[in-house]
């Protein structure tokens, strides 16, 4: 029996969600304790919980679900030195922590990469899925003339990036995750249940980040044909970009991206099979039944 832990927010939050509509067990941390703990054989911890019991699932193989980088500064995830005594002392404390685990997970070969590079750890690579079964499609007569970006309050999310990308280029951005106030390029969206019909709305969807350990947002946007432009820093949605072939939507630098917009957003049609729940889970299950 396999039990994944983590929070409800987030990519986390919806991986473990999607588990959870499969079947498997979740305990979503903070909530009720599970009454069975001993029954499992495996336990996945998805994000950095410094307080975890271990003890209580003593009997478990415990794996550590890297879903995105922790306890790093700015100047580390952008590949300088760090010299602030507090930020060492975070990363060696979650070093420590990390020796609780049997073995690592990661959802992109890149953060598997990253793992090994800053935490001397070695994860087994599990792309994860979504369930396309359930998402919705709605007919349109045409699309705006408008790209969206896609992201929370984090500077390594690279909104700042998005507007210096609008400027270059004749189409309106639109914003969804963020609050402020629309101006003549900019429309913010906020938080909305209604995604769908905002990727089928676009010409196209475009990835700025820093960093990305994966991306759903990719997927997301794929699978209702909106192609999606990414930054090579954003690593986890190039990895997606170049398994499905679509080596010409990266790029290494604002301007060129700018460029790539002003000559292809005409819809992608891709097969992302790959890329299902179910195939995610059969990759998980894979790895379970070898321990």
């Amino acid at each position: 029996m396999i039990l994944f832990v983590g929070g409800r927010g987030g990519g986390v939050g919806k991986f473990l969600g999607l588990l959870e509509r499969e079947g498997f067990d979740v305990w979503y941390y903070g909530e009720e304790f599970p009454k069975l703990r001993d029954k499992y054989d495996v336990v996945v911890i998805n994000g950095y919980i410094p307080d975890f019991d271990f003890e209580v699932f003593k009997g478990a193989k415990k794996f550590f679900f890297f879903h995105g980088l922790r306890e790093l500064s700015r100047r580390m995830v952008l590949g300088k030195r760090e010299y602030n005594p507090l930020r060492l002392y975070k990363l060696r404390k979650f070093k420590i922590w990390l020796r609780n685990f049997d073995d690592f997970l990661a959802p992109s070969f890149s953060m598997a990469e990253i793992c090994r590079n800053i935490y001397g750890v070695y994860p087994k690579v599990v792309h994860l899925g979504l369930d396309f079964k359930t998402m919705e499609k709605i007919p349109l007569k045409e699309r705006k003339k408008a790209v969206l970006w896609v992201g929370r309050d984090a500077w390594i999310k690279g909104f700042e990036r998005f507007k210096r990308l609008v400027d270059m280029i004749d189409f309106e951005g639109w914003v969804v995750g963020l609050e402020c106030k629309d101006d003549d390029k900019l429309r913010f969206f906020g938080y909305v249940d209604n995604l769908y019909e905002i990727y089928q709305s676009v010409s196209a969807t475009v990835i700025t980040s820093y960093y990305e350990s994966f991306s759903y947002t990719t997927l997301e946007s794929l699978y209702y044909e909106t192609p999606v432009f990414v930054l090579k820093s954003a690593s986890g949605s190039w990895e997606i970009l170049q398994m499905l072939g679509l080596y010409e939507y990266g790029f290494d630098r604002l301007e060129d991206m700018a460029a790539g917009i002003r000559l292809r957003t005409k819809p992608v049609k891709v097969n992302l099979e790959y890329f299902s729940i179910e195939r995610s889970i059969e990759r998980l299950v894979k790895i379970f039944s070898t321990v």
